[in-house]
């Protein structure tokens, strides 16, 4: 994918393993994803290293138990946060 952005060219590659992950030149950009219930944003850059959630952790590789830190929400009570 090309992308112009301030009269400059960007490029990116989209892998088909992580939706939700773009690999840009020169490293990775992932998706935050919001708690519905709460506005927590879950960002991947940071992880969740309280609950042992390593920086750049990509939502879909968050274990099945994992819940929002702020108000115990599950992963499906999660949604993509648009930029």
């Amino acid at each position: 994918i090309i992308v112009i952005y301030n009269n400059l060219y960007h490029i990116f590659i989209v892998y088909p393993i992580h939706f939700n992950c773009i690999r840009k030149l020169g490293g990775f950009i992932m998706q935050k994803y919001v708690c519905i219930p709460c506005t927590y944003v879950y960002d991947p850059e940071y992880g969740d290293p309280d609950n042992g959630i390593d920086p750049d952790t990509p939502f879909e590789d968050l274990p099945d138990d994992w819940v929002c830190p702020v108000c115990g929400a599950t992963k499906d009570e999660f949604d993509l946060l648009e930029d």
